[in-house]
């Protein structure tokens, strides 16, 4: 037996050393390789899951911009939150010129008190009727409308928004 040159036994060092971190490498993707498959299976799971939420969220939203009748929502400071395109088409503001104004461009001065009657029910939590009332047009316009006001709930079942469904009559 002899003894090796040291360079040699230095070279083989290193190819040890590189076969074994080699290794490691083969190890680290087949387990990052088996982690990425139960978060795929985890996702298509969730994906399955989402599947008719989202179908029936698209559905209403298909109800709501098909539908005759002006619909919108507000925050409880009164600012249009959403406006449907029968709500364009009955009262003439575009959707991007009236989303975030007070729903008080649609009332008429005298009609201010009805608006705050409305907004103060809202917001101790009772419940509306249908009602009928006076709502002014972008070109001034003064239309009867037949309104139905609603609260929407959040998970703290407190009313921060409502709907307002208006049919011009």
């Amino acid at each position: 037996y002899h003894c090796r040159p040291p360079f040699i036994i230095e070279q083989s060092k290193k190819r040890v050393l590189s076969g074994a971190l080699l290794i490691g490498e083969i190890v680290a993707r087949r387990r990052s390789k088996i982690e990425i498959q139960k978060l795929n299976s985890l996702l298509k799971d969730r994906i399955i899951e989402l599947e008719p939420a989202e179908r029936e969220k698209l559905k209403l939203a298909d109800i709501v911009n098909q539908s005759d009748d002006a619909i919108m929502s507000c925050d409880d400071n009164t600012n249009v939150l959403s406006w449907n395109k029968a709500a364009e088409r009955i009262y003439g503001y575009l959707a991007e010129e009236i989303i975030g104004k007070s729903i008080y461009i649609l009332t008429p001065k005298i009609q201010q008190e009805e608006i705050d009657y409305l907004t103060q029910r809202l917001q101790s939590g009772k419940p509306l009727i249908q009602y009928e009332t006076y709502h002014t047009k972008k070109d001034g316009q003064v239309i009867p409308v037949s309104v139905t006001v609603s609260a929407i709930r959040n998970d703290s079942d407190a009313p921060p928004e409502w709907s307002l469904i208006s049919r011009d009559i």
